[in-house]
Parts: C-alpha cells; structure tokens; sequence
C-alpha cells in the first residue's frame, strides 16, 4: 500500500484517512500555515488556520483549526485531483485535560468519490517535575514567551520578545483518539447498470451490483514527553476497522491509481485503508531559534497486508517574531513502490 509519511502523521498532515484534531498549549496563538509535500507523480498543498481567543502564553482555553488541502497525482495518463476540507474546536483547562472534536470532508470528483466524518480526542497532560531554568529560548514561533540573549544578533534581537525568562517544566502527555469516516461512490450502481466515472476527461463505467459504500473507524493512542528543554519524544498507534469487505470495494472502484498498489488501497489522492499505523518522533531544539523533527511511521494495509515504511526529516527556522520556514525530506517505501517526497512549510503567527 503507498502512504505518504504526511498521511501517516495526520495530527498535522495531509489528506489523512481520518483526520485528526490535536490542540496544544503551542497552538494557542492565531497562525496561518501552508504545507507542500512533492513527489514524482503528486503534489499536495494544505492551508491550515489556528485560533484561539486567550493570549498566547495561556495554557488552558479554547482553540480551532481549519484546514483545506489539495492532492493532484498522475500515472500515466490518469489524474486525479482530490480536495479535503477538515475543522474543529477543543478547549483545555488549567488541570491539563484537553477534549475537542472535528469533521473532515473529501472529494475526488472524476471518481465521484466522497467521504464524511467526524473524529473526538481526549487527553491529560501531567507535570513531572518543578520548573527547570532553560539551557536556551525554547519558546520560538506558535510557542508561549521568548528569551533575550547577551550579545544576540540583529535578527535574533528581532527574534526575540520581551517577555522574559519562561522555565521549561517537564511534561508527559496521553490522550486517545475516536473517529469515524464514511466513504461513498456516488450514482450507486444497481442492479443492471454501471456507475459512470469520468477520468482525464473520458467517461469509464464501473462494475455494477458491487459495494459503493464502506465506513472505517478507528481507535488510537498517542503519548508526548518533553524531558529536556531542547528535546521531546513521541509516539502514536492507531487500529482501524471496516464495515465491508475492502477488496470487493476496492474492485468496484477500480481506481487506476490504486492498480498501482495492487489493489491494496486508494491512490494517494483518494486515501486507504491500513489496518493499523504507528509512529514514533522526537523533536530537538539546538538553538534559540531553531528545531528539527525526526520521525518513522510504519502501517500495515487492511488489504493484502502489505506493510509501508517512511521516515522524514523536518527543519525549522524562527524568522523574526511572526515567520516560521521549514523545509525537509521524506522517504516512503513498500513492496512495491519507493518514492522520495520533499516538503515546504511556511507559518506566520498574528
């Protein structure tokens, strides 16, 4: 099954299965972000809005996020073009428990394929030790307070804010994750006709008397430790379940995308269907200023059971007090395809 690594990292990603909603003491604070993964055969763009209304060193309150994304992808003469539209609300309060709720909506129109659903989270964050003085400024961009260095240049004197000294107080998060997303080919076939598709501009008719419908939930885990100032660990798993028959469904989409993966799953513009994913990440933060994101995720497909591996690795670099610009490699691998992917992210914090 081909999963790009931005899918199998959805708490902040592109076109996942099930889109997920996660809001941190970090997100509390309005900024604009745009996200572009590029590969051989796909290029995928998302712009995701978060909001809150308290101030942005409060850890506790409620936030939002809005996001739309949008994946071309080719083979051979084939295109799809698939558009995702995902938001959602939460709150957290002074004791650390966070619970928040969202809805995500797909299309691929030349599949007349849609998918609808909601998705729930909730979670504790638990203090592990007194305030600890920083060795650095953690706080950078979509971050609570700032630190002043002796001697800073010009551009980190801009960087930073005035805020003072913040102590780094160690934590460990855990929170489970729910959702639910329906998939459905429109004009369902019956019984003596055919689902009409339209594909690089000619028509193709579907099998008929065949599923064109399938529900996918799913139940996870994700735990978070920031240890050290300048370094956090993290790790998720997610178990997914199917109302139907995955490959009977499959057939009957008969995506020429997902003939590329034998049949094991969408194209990556329409989704997939893994059994179960897991991810593992840390975070480090070397300087004042900068941070870089390592990760591994590895899924398992629901059909054919053919395992994806991905590893990615992410820089990011504070600009001034409102910039954010980060730029990385992923490499996503199967048994059947490889494929490198690179990524551009830029942020502005209001």
């Amino acid at each position: 099954m081909k999963l790009t690594h931005s899918r199998l990292l959805r708490k902040a990603t592109l076109l996942s299965t099930l889109p997920l909603l996660t809001i941190t003491p970090s997100a509390l604070a309005d900024s604009l972000t745009s996200d572009t993964a590029v590969s051989s055969d796909s290029f995928i763009e998302a712009l995701s809005y978060r909001g809150s209304p308290t101030d942005r060193t409060a850890d506790s309150g409620p936030s939002w996020s809005l996001e739309y994304s949008r994946t071309s992808s080719t083979l051979g003469t084939i295109s799809d073009v698939s558009h995702g539209f995902s938001g959602g609300v939460a709150y957290r309060t002074t004791g650390g428990w966070e619970i928040g709720g969202g809805l995500y909506r797909g299309t691929t129109p030349d599949e007349n394929l849609t998918s609808f659903g909601p998705n729930f989270r909730i979670g504790k964050s638990f203090d592990l030790g007194a305030n600890v003085p920083l060795n650095h400024a953690k706080p950078r961009i979509f971050q609570a307070g700032s630190t002043r260095k002796e001697n800073a240049t010009p551009l980190e004197e801009s960087d930073a804010s005035d805020d003072g000294d913040e102590p780094f107080r160690p934590s460990f998060e855990l929170a489970a994750n729910f959702g639910s997303l329906a998939y459905q080919q429109e004009s369902a076939a019956t019984a003596g006709t055919a689902t009409p598709v339209k594909r690089n501009g000619r028509k193709t008719r579907l099998p008929a008397n065949t599923p064109n419908s399938i529900t996918q939930s799913s139940f996870g885990l994700d735990a978070s430790w920031s240890c050290l100032d300048w370094l956090s660990l993290n790790a998720s798993f997610m178990k997914y379940r199917y109302s139907k028959n995955i490959n009977t469904f499959l057939q009957y989409l008969d995506s020429p995308l997902a003939a590329r993966t034998g049949g094991s799953g969408f194209s990556s513009t329409v989704g997939s269907f893994p059994e179960s994913m897991t991810v593992v990440g840390t975070t480090l933060s070397p300087t004042d200023f900068w941070d870089v994101d390592l990760s591994a995720a590895l899924s398992h497909a629901a059909s054919g059971q053919s395992e994806t591996k991905a590893v990615k690795i992410l820089a990011n670099r504070d600009l001034g007090k409102h910039w954010r610009l980060g730029g990385g490699v992923e490499r996503s691998t199967s048994e059947l395809v490889a494929e490198t992917i690179g990524h551009l992210s830029i942020g502005y914090l209001f």
